[in-house]
């Protein structure tokens, strides 16, 4: 009995080392006890051994082990008493460390509805106080926090009654039961995130340890006051307390007392290995003959299986590598026609598009000529030549910078600003994000859309008109919105309607081919859009269309 209580000392002060000496010399010396006369002594003595090498184990975080010394112990309980309440609140207790919640629940449960724990006469009060803080751990595990704080703040209150008007063990029982309470609700409110009151019960539980030197307590309240003091910026205090908990976890838990656990664990399974070495050895004597014969046979059949699965194995890995190489191949030489497909059909849209473009301004010079001035027609002409110059320059090229391109709208927007005698003006704009010199997109993409904005929308607008095109990033796309405040879409149809001039516009058709093919998407109106501008009164106030072109880097086109 000396060395269990002993064993019990050393463990409440944290001395984890010596307790496992003291466990394992009293179960070494239980094996020498045989006397009748001892059962009793024996019984006891065993039966506190267990539960002290189970708290060991649970000391050291090996909650697995600790398991298996409890369940000892309450194996030896039900033997002794089987209407005892046995040992299922401890067990409760490491399923609730382990985070089994549903086993800690059936061994609680298990554990109130014994008919001595039923019974009001049964037991002490500050042993029912104690099992509350159990029960508290299983709110807190199943998220149950009011109840749980509830549950401890009632039992400091009663713990401290205790301190105040007992003695001898009752406060001694007292001690411990607010320690355990406070550090559990210090863990609740840290869970919450109420620093605060985290950091008066973790205070509050570091005070009462270090007063009876219960340092696996005062580490637990050192962990939780330096979190607190964290959380609440006073950084020193947070770092003093860590320092506190790291130095009491190291004496606590030392790599001398983890080895020695380990090693324990370790002979206990080697000695179970060689009981069941020697019994394997003994029945491999009576078999042995027997079992050389079926081994023959087993090797036998087991080299012609290997072989026959190696052999099919090689041939059906042959056939399949032989398929999919074909069926990669003509992937690959499908794919390799599509690409040369859609290259070819964006070519000869665009050998449309430039004929087309190259049309409509030699109309625009003719206009110009029969109704100008001839110095206006020579400087529209050299704007004329400039563009000719820049679009068969690029006309070849599948892709332009973003920065060509915007140069050669701007130089059509001038021309055509010329031709209608500044009757109407243009801005250019996009964001930050747009590099137009390593942007990459097809040529001419957006003239045929300004075009059409000027001589539907703009030309037939009394007053000075306005076109603004905004190009944004988004994700792989440009979306290019051009905004004009012309006389709308529905008088431009009107006007079309009753002129002679009526006509398709080519440029727009081909233009929306080419998005369709570039985008790699045959639904058109996914990259392109057209809506009305409506003012504040509800009336149509111009026209406003949207672009998406998907675009590449410059840097990724090299590669």
């Amino acid at each position: 009995y000396l060395n269990t209580w002993l064993c019990q000392t050393y463990l409440s002060s944290g001395e984890n080392e010596k307790a496992f000496d003291c466990a394992r010399k009293n179960l070494e010396a239980l094996k020498t006890i045989q006397s009748p006369e001892f059962s009793y002594i024996y019984l006891q003595s065993l039966l506190w051994n267990f539960w002290n090498m189970s708290e060991i184990f649970s000391a050291a975080g090996d909650y697995e082990e600790a398991l298996k010394y409890i369940q000892k112990t309450n194996e030896v309980g039900r033997a002794d008493n089987p209407t005892s309440l046995d040992w299922d609140q401890k067990i409760s207790g490491i399923y609730t460390e382990l985070g089994n919640y549903d086993s800690a629940l059936f061994y609680w449960n298990r554990f109130i509805n014994t008919p001595q724990w039923k019974d009001p006469n049964f037991g002490w009060r500050p042993g029912r106080k104690m099992v509350d803080n159990h029960r508290a751990r299983l709110y807190t595990m199943n998220k149950q926090y009011d109840k749980a704080i509830e549950v401890l703040k009632e039992n400091i209150v009663y713990f401290d009654s205790l301190l105040t008007f007992t003695t001898g063990n009752y406060q001694n029982m007292g001690n411990y039961g607010k320690i355990d309470a406070s550090i559990s609700l210090s863990r609740i409110y840290d869970t919450l995130k109420n620093y605060k009151a985290s950091l008066h019960y973790a205070k509050d539980g570091f005070y009462n340890a270090q007063l009876k030197n219960m340092r696996p307590e005062m580490m637990q309240a050192c962990q939780l006051l330096s979190t607190a003091w964290h959380y609440l910026n006073n950084n020193d205090s947070a770092y003093a307390y860590l320092s506190k908990y790291v130095t009491l976890k190291d004496s606590i838990q030392t790599r001398q007392f983890l080895l020695r656990i380990y090693n324990s664990k370790k002979e206990a399974e080697d000695e179970n290995k060689k009981a069941q070495l020697g019994f394997l050895m003994k029945d491999n004597k009576i078999k042995q003959q027997q079992l050389k014969e079926e081994a023959m046979m087993k090797n036998f059949l087991f080299i012609f299986l290997v072989a026959l699965v190696v052999a099919g194995v090689s041939i059906f890995r042959s056939l399949t590598l032989k398929r999919k190489n074909d069926k990669l191949q003509n992937g690959k030489q499908q794919a390799e026609l599509q690409e040369r497909a859609t290259r070819l059909e964006m070519q000869a849209l665009r050998a449309q598009m430039n004929p087309h473009f190259i049309f409509n301004c030699l109309s625009s010079i003719n206009c110009f000529i029969l109704e100008n001035e001839t110095e206006k027609a020579s400087d529209y002409l050299t704007r004329f030549s400039r563009l000719i110059r820049m679009v068969l320059t690029n006309s070849e090229k599948p892709l332009i910078t973003l920065e060509e391109e915007l140069k050669m709208l701007k130089l059509y927007l001038d021309m055509e600003r010329l031709r209608f005698e500044n009757q109407f003006d243009y801005n250019i704009t996009y964001t930050n994000d747009v590099e137009a010199e390593s942007v990459l997109v097809p040529p001419l993409l957006l003239q045929p859309f300004c075009e059409n904005a000027i001589w539907h929308g703009l030309m037939n607008k009394e007053g000075q008109g306005h076109l603004n095109i905004n190009i944004m990033k988004e994700n792989e796309f440009l979306n290019c919105v051009i905004t004009d405040d012309g006389i709308g879409r529905a008088k431009a149809g009107e006007l079309n309607t009753g002129s002679a001039k009526k006509e398709k516009s080519m440029g727009l058709k081909i233009t929306t081919e080419r998005l369709s093919l570039f985008n790699q998407d045959k639904e058109v109106h996914t990259f392109y859009e057209m809506e009305d501008v409506i003012d504040e009164n509800g009336v149509v106030a111009g026209t406003k269309v949207s672009v998406k072109i998907k675009h590449k880097n410059l840097m990724e086109a090299v590669a």
